[in-house]
């Protein structure tokens, strides 16, 4: 969250079904300071009056830093009224060394050094989205399926924007040659933190210690394992993923569960 305020994003909506008491002692702190919005899923926000952007997860790194995000999609959107969405481009991200450190070690945890220089790469998955709520009609994962008054999704061109996925399973795997071909001249430089990069590690340092206090949360990678096997396996045996409701049977006893309470606006809206 602080990383990415850094960036310029200054809002956060999380809509939700389940999530650890630790996840959620985070997110309580920064939906204290007015930063971050938990809304039962799936609820989507719309509105008439205010154009109205959802980022599917992840980093959008804009190329060109003269201009926000938001600036670059409005600008978009102002030379091209068909736009509905964008699909941008995924390339790996990779943090040098591990922000988990194995084993994990909390002293070693707070010093965030996987954030000075993290390594993209070609990783050939699905794009991902940025969409305007009032023209979606129906989401995916990924991309969005349909729209409403006959608007459609942009490919963006990599020379102005990319997709930087950190995923958990990039740390510590060695790259190719072939994974790192061209991704230097792409963006030689994955500049994360920017200027005054002690000053930003440390205010990470600090947030974390005003959540946690000076003991370390609880942490196990014994949760993320066991999802990945049960998804793992159904993947392995069907070709798709089964719904993840369908695997926490696994991790139930793993953690401290917190459930999200519905309400009269968490509902669906059917089309």
């Amino acid at each position: 969250m602080e990383l990415y305020q850094f960036l310029g994003y200054t809002k956060f909506l999380f809509t939700w079904t389940t999530m650890t008491k630790t996840v959620k002692k985070v997110l309580d702190y920064y939906v204290e300071k007015g930063i971050a919005e938990l809304r039962p899923y799936p609820l989507v926000p719309y509105t008439d009056t205010v154009r109205t952007f959802v980022y599917l997860e992840d980093e959008k790194f804009l190329r060109n830093k003269d201009i926000s995000l938001y600036e670059w999609m409005e600008e978009k959107v102002k030379n091209n009224s068909k736009i509905g969405a964008f699909s941008i481009r995924h390339f790996g991200l990779q943090m040098n060394p591990m922000l988990i450190p194995k084993p994990f070690n909390y002293e070693e945890f707070l010093k965030f050094d996987g954030l000075r220089g993290p390594t993209i790469f070609n990783n050939d998955r699905s794009p991902k989205a940025i969409f305007l709520t009032e023209f979606t009609r129906q989401p995916h994962t990924h991309w969005i399926l349909k729209h409403f008054k006959q608007k459609h999704s942009h490919s963006a061109s990599v020379d102005e924007i990319v997709y930087l996925h950190a995923r958990a399973s990039f740390a510590g795997a060695k790259l190719s040659k072939k994974s790192l071909n061209g991704t230097q001249n792409l963006m030689p430089d994955v500049d994360l933190l920017g200027k005054d990069v002690e000053e930003k590690l440390q205010k990470i340092r600090d947030v974390t210690k005003e959540i946690f206090g000076e003991n370390p949360p609880p942490f196990s990678r014994e949760t993320s394992e066991a999802m990945a096997k049960c998804t793992g396996n159904w993947l392995q045996k069907w070709r798709c993923r089964k719904p993840l409701t369908g695997c926490f049977d696994v991790v139930k006893y793993m953690e401290e569960w917190v459930f999200a309470k519905p309400s009269e606006e968490n509902g669906w809206t059917i089309l």
